[in-house]
């Protein structure tokens, strides 16, 4: 396994990463020390962000963690050996060109954290959310993030153009970052038109479900359990996930129309809601 990509180190260091996917990252850190460096350097990162004041100035706040940056980075050169390549003939020290690539990923690291954490302790209240000065009306859309994963004991994130079977387990997880009520309803529209459910469950026309309610969560949330598709046809899948303030009964889509789901005529129906899509491949399973 190659390193591990700041974006999952910063994952791990902030307990984003679901326990079922821990044992090779945490394999891959046990023998990589560089990794294991890095990930050090975000968490020593997130501790001293600690939590801000509610009116802090997050370009303020930044600008003074780029700043401790570059003195650790010159404090580093200032300890090492001066004949290294890195001394100048005058005896000061400059920074090389691998120093800076490092620095400046670190820079970047650091932006990204900063941001991010403080978004995280400044939850939405009172319908908005304040970010770099400015307020932005809360929102489903802007609350409320789907995500659908393939696998079962190993999840991986669906992509756009990826390739599935009739086999293939489907796993959905979400985040919620508001406090206003939402409800999630998780299909699929196969390329004969026929809608496959995911969440929540139906399998017969006696039973009356409801889209999900999905609990106020920073964190992600995975549903417990994972879904495979009752023989989807040959070709595109379109999966939609459309979250409503509301609870819908799963018979406002079953029986629709292609053209009654298509994803305009559902922003219609449902004004306000959010809506996320992911477009797949169904091809036959492999023998």
């Amino acid at each position: 396994m190659s390193c591990l990509p700041e974006d999952q180190l910063l994952l791990l260091a902030d307990g984003g990463i679901p326990p079922n996917e821990r044992p090779p990252l945490d394999q891959h850190l046990a023998g990589c020390a560089s990794c294991r460096s890095n990930l050090e350097e975000i968490e020593r990162t997130l501790r001293a962000l600690g939590p801000q004041d509610e009116n802090v100035d997050v370009d303020a706040h930044v600008a003074s963690i780029l700043g401790r940056l570059k003195k650790t980075d010159e404090s580093d050169l200032a300890q090492r050996d001066p004949k290294s390549p890195d001394a100048m003939s005058e005896g000061k020290l400059s920074v090389s060109k691998l120093d800076r690539r490092w620095w400046a990923a670190g820079a970047a690291t650091a932006v990204a954290i900063a941001a991010g954490a403080w978004l995280l302790v400044h939850p939405a209240k009172e319908g908005t959310v304040a970010a770099r000065g400015g307020v932005t009306a809360s929102s489903l859309a802007h609350d409320v993030g789907v995500h659908l994963y393939v696998g079962e004991t190993s999840l991986a994130p669906v992509t756009r153009g990826m390739t599935v079977d009739a086999t293939t387990p489907f796993v959905a997880g979400y985040t919620h970052l508001g406090s206003e009520p939402a409800h999630l309803l998780l299909f699929a529209i196969d390329s004969d038109g026929e809608t496959h459910w995911l969440y929540p469950s139906y399998e017969s026309p006696e039973q009356h479900p409801v889209s999900m309610p999905l609990v106020p969560s920073q964190r992600e949330s995975l549903f417990p359990t994972s879904v495979e598709l009752d023989h989807p046809s040959r070709g595109g899948l379109h999966v939609v996930a459309l979250v409503t303030k509301s609870a819908v009964p799963v018979s406002a889509i079953e029986g629709n129309s292609r053209a009654e789901l298509s994803d305009e005529a559902l922003q219609r129906r449902f004004p306000g809601a959010s809506l996320e899509t992911f477009d797949l491949v169904v091809e036959p399973a492999k023998d």
